[in-house]
């Protein structure tokens, strides 16, 4: 079975260096190799392969390796369109982190 990926928001990105976790948040900008994307406010840079097509203003979960130095490489995610409640995916964060044994063991 694969390793779990849980879920966070990009203030929390630091403390997951080493590790892949999956996050929602909605694309400000693209350019060739990177993505400014914005999760509760909070922007970060993401680092691209060449074949993503990623459109700005659409939210997506990304699944993502936060490297030693805490940079971002995208792995792979899934369009959610350009409506999401930020607030309700902040909750599930919060909560599927505090019952971990439900969500990731």
């Amino acid at each position: 079975m694969e390793r779990p990926t849980p879920r966070v928001t990009s203030d929390m990105l630091g403390e997951c260096a080493g590790r892949t976790v999956r996050i929602v948040g909605k694309v400000n900008h693209v350019s060739d190799r990177a993505a400014q994307v914005e999760c509760n406010d909070h922007p970060f840079e993401m680092n691209l392969t060449v074949d993503n097509n990623l459109e700005p203003m659409h939210f997506y979960e990304f699944v993502i390796s936060v490297k030693p130095d805490t940079s971002v490489q995208l792995l792979t995610c899934v369009d959610f369109g350009t409506n999401i409640d930020m607030d309700v995916y902040k909750h599930l964060v919060q909560f599927s982190n505090k019952y971990k044994s439900l969500f990731y063991e």
